[in-house]
């Protein structure tokens, strides 16, 4: 978890406000449950492609990104 990574996680659902040790606890939280329910949740087809692993390790990331 990079800190441009929790930088945009806390941006995207509005976590400024509350203690940085906080925002990392629930920016991991979110992280393993997207890794968890990766096997179940819908990919897109260019993810798809790719190696299991790399997918599980990129997905999580895939919010941010947007």
């Amino acid at each position: 978890l990079t800190p441009k990574m929790l930088k945009l996680y806390c941006d995207k659902f509005g976590l400024a406000d509350i203690s940085l040790g906080e925002r990392v606890r629930r920016a991991l939280a979110h992280i393993e449950i997207c890794i968890s329910f990766d096997a179940q949740a819908p990919i897109s087809s260019d993810v798809a492609k790719k190696p299991m692993a790399k997918n599980v390790i990129l997905r999580p990331y895939q919010n941010f990104i947007k």
